[in-house]
């Protein structure tokens, strides 16, 4: 939804901000959700992103930590030549050299200097590149990505082991670079560190799981996993049942140690590191293998297992056969109520219903649809007890779509919208109606009120 609003409306709003704050949000939503394309693609259609020195690092970093040069390399361009910024000047210089155009590489290094820059490890790494000098230290600085970087293509015996401290950008690229050799197993410091920075996305799931294979076990420990593992420290025992999943021929054991590895874990809550490997693991099992007793908690535990068939509850009028109308945008008024009759001729018989906040929330939007409702059905009483935010209201008269988006997105935030109270979910659906957006209310509705099984 915010996507829509921010990158499909060409003009900023025209009160309480201005363009280049409404840039500037694009830019920082961009980064937060790591949509680098979408970023690449803002900076060919608008020159002003080159001024964002803090967008163009983003870019930078990203293709850099993946050791992809080339790339990162490319995106010099869309600097803007009026920024100072001792980083991407830096970069600048490197890349040139890298291009074999040291002449324009020494010039805007000499223009640096003459600004004050002053960077004695730079400096050195520079000079050593450019064929000035033909030595450099060998020291390996950490601080920040492009440091780590030059230390790594001019020391000639590379060797780093990273910490908890280190930058996310710096575990990405040591992966990228095959950097990573994990030798002493009886570290436990060593192996957490490794599976926290996974667990934190800096570092690759699948890399933690080629470690667990490293580790050595014997027969007795493999056989009897399953009650060797609870004398182990926690990344051993992990490594234990992992290696004993991919050896075990039994299908039921290999569940029941795919779920074991779950809870272990669960039990460091780095349970996201082995997500994706537990799917793996289950979808590897042919169905027909399964047994009924095991085959509820394969279900569970699939990480694919995302239930798409919809099924409908005709008692309940904001669960019925009516919300089909919101899901297909070519679906015929006569047919919706047609749907609509059948569906209000049995709510009817049953005395104890009572029309709620959300059958409300679909009726008005039938309504405002042009979807014919039965005279007797009286809901205006109903929902004329019920508030709209005035700030809401007040900018949904002066007709600001975008910053109305914007503050439904800030109101839903993190959470789910079926998760959303039915106050909440009737406000956002009246203030949608009045302003016509129905692509966007039907996408709301859909998930507040299908029930998937």
């Amino acid at each position: 939804m915010l996507f829509r609003v921010l990158f499909t409306n060409a003009y900023s709003p025209q009160k309480n901000l201005n363009s280049e704050e409404f840039l500037n949000i694009k830019i920082n939503w961009l980064i937060k959700q790591n949509r680098i394309k979408d970023l690449e693609m803002l900076f060919k259609n608008n020159p002003e992103v080159g001024r964002n020195s803090k967008a163009i690092k983003f870019l930078i970093n990203e293709y850099l930590s993946s050791a992809n040069i080339k790339q990162a390399c490319d995106k010099i361009e869309f600097i803007d030549r009026k920024i100072k910024n001792n980083y991407l000047d830096k970069f600048t210089i490197y890349c040139l050299i890298n291009n074999d155009r040291k002449e324009e590489a020494e010039l805007i290094f000499d223009l640096l200097k003459e600004r004050g820059f002053k960077d004695e490890f730079f400096d050195d790494k520079i000079n050593f590149l450019l064929g000035l000098t033909d030595k450099t230290n060998q020291k390996i600085l950490d601080n920040n990505l492009l440091n780590f970087y030059f230390s790594h293509i001019t020391n000639t015996s590379f060797q780093y082991v990273p910490s908890d401290k280190t930058d996310k950008y710096i575990w990405r690229y040591l992966s990228a670079s095959n950097l990573i050799e994990v030798n002493n197993f009886e570290n436990e410091n060593i192996i957490l560190t490794y599976e926290q920075a996974a667990a934190q996305n800096s570092f690759e799931n699948d890399e933690i799981f080629k470690i667990y294979l490293k580790m050595n076990f014997n027969f007795n420990q493999l056989v009897n996993a399953q009650e060797i593992y609870k004398n182990l420290p926690n990344y051993k025992a992990r490594a234990l049942i992992y290696q004993s999943i991919l050896l075990s021929d039994s299908v039921e054991k290999k569940i029941e140690l795919a779920i074991l590895l779950k809870k272990l874990f669960l039990k460091d809550k780095i349970f996201n590191v082995y997500v994706d490997e537990l799917s793996n693991i289950l979808k590897s099992i042919k169905l027909s293998e399964i047994s009924e007793d095991y085959a509820d908690l394969v279900k569970v535990n699939l990480n694919s297992n995302l239930t798409t068939k919809v099924a409908f509850d005709n008692d309940i009028l904001h669960r019925s056969k009516i919300i089909k109308h919101f899901l297909d945008n070519n679906v015929k008024l006569s047919r919706t109520e047609k749907d609509f009759k059948s569906v209000y001729k049995k709510i009817k018989k049953n005395k104890k219903y009572f029309i709620s906040i959300k059958d409300i929330i679909v009726l008005e939007s039938l309504a405002v649809d042009g979807v014919s409702l039965p005279t007797d059905l009286d809901y205006t009483t109903l929902s004329s007890q019920l508030t709209v935010p005035q700030n809401l209201q007040d900018l949904a008269k002066q007709n600001q779509l975008g910053l109305v988006i914007l503050k439904i997105v800030e109101i839903i935030g993190q959470d789910n919208i079926s998760d959303l109270d039915p106050e909440t979910l009737y406000f956002l659906n009246k203030i949608l109606n009045d302003l016509n957006l129905k692509k966007i209310r039907n996408n709301i509705l859909r998930e507040a009120f299908l029930l998937r099984v």
